[in-house]
């Protein structure tokens, strides 16, 4: 028997470990995919962050054109005592506006009483250097049971609470068609035919002659029937349409067959054709059958 330490070299068991540079070349493998997989996210999230503050700002315009035009639907209908009024004005180099539908009633009174005002405004805020948009209602209809009411349970008439509908406003416009043109001010009795607002949250670029606008891709405009369900004025113009330069042809027209094409094939007293091109391959028969 060999004593225990003279065990051979092939007995003992493999303490072997990875060397230095074996590590060092894993570490530097594992950041460099850890730094790859870092930046895709990161501009995967860049992306990601972009299209949803494109998206927000698109979905935020659309929904406070879609609001006015409810508050117009709503209230500015023929046949009541309801006036609407624009203004317009130019502040820190913004134009303001402010729309104002005011729905009135006559009660025991000989003096109309507020049934329901809705005023929509723009104002200049100098912290952003934007406007804010705010909607301010009241009157006899409740809307908020907690804002529109006092201590005691009663309507608050007399009381006007702008509430900030929006912030970052770059552009905003309300105009009335009158005529051929717009205008930016109507205080007259009767209702506009239409209410045409414009707003934007895109920031001002620098055009060819220095000054900064909003571009008009940035601006949504949203032109709002006062009375959809009025009639039209309209009449038939005749007037004579030159068809010259017009071509003949008709292409909805059905085009006669060629006469080579009405004569190759032969067909029996009932129009059917008799060729064996029109003939389904599984009910042709052998000319050695036929006979």
């Amino acid at each position: 028997m060999y004593p225990m330490n003279r065990l051979s070299r092939s007995a003992r068991p493999d303490r072997r470990g990875f060397t230095l540079i074996e590590a060092l070349t894993v570490l530097i493998i594992a950041s460099i995919l850890m730094i790859t997989a870092v930046e895709v996210y990161s501009h995967v999230r860049r992306t990601a962050d972009t299209l949803h503050a494109r998206l927000g700002k698109d979905l935020l315009c659309t929904e406070v054109l879609q609001r006015i035009a409810e508050d117009l639907d709503r209230l500015a209908l023929p046949g009541f005592d309801t006036t609407v009024t624009v203004l317009n004005k130019n502040k820190n180099g913004y134009n303001v506006s402010q729309l104002t539908i005011l729905s009135q009633y006559y009660g025991n009174t000989t003096r109309p009483e507020v049934y329901e005002k809705v005023i929509w405004q723009t104002d200049y805020d100098p912290m952003t250097d934007a406007l804010i948009l705010y909607r301010a209602h009241q009157g006899l209809r409740l809307e908020d049971p907690l804002l529109d009411v006092d201590a005691s349970g009663a309507p608050r008439e007399d009381v006007q609470r702008f509430v900030p509908v929006a912030d970052g406003i770059t552009y905003f416009e309300i105009l009335v068609p009158s005529g051929q043109s717009l205008v930016n001010a109507w205080t007259q009795s009767r209702l506009p035919n239409a209410v045409v607002v414009s707003m934007s949250t895109a920031l001002p670029v620098q055009n060819d002659l220095g000054e900064w606008v909003i571009p008009e891709t940035g601006i949504y405009t949203r032109t709002i029937a006062i009375d959809r369900t009025r009639n039209v004025p309209f009449r038939f113009v005749a007037g004579e349409f030159d068809l010259s330069a017009l071509d003949a042809h008709d292409p909805n027209s059905l085009e006669p067959l060629d006469a080579t094409d009405s004569t190759d094939v032969p067909t029996d007293g009932r129009g059917a054709s008799n060729s064996d091109d029109d003939i389904p391959a599984a009910s042709r028969v052998p000319q050695e059958v036929q006979q």
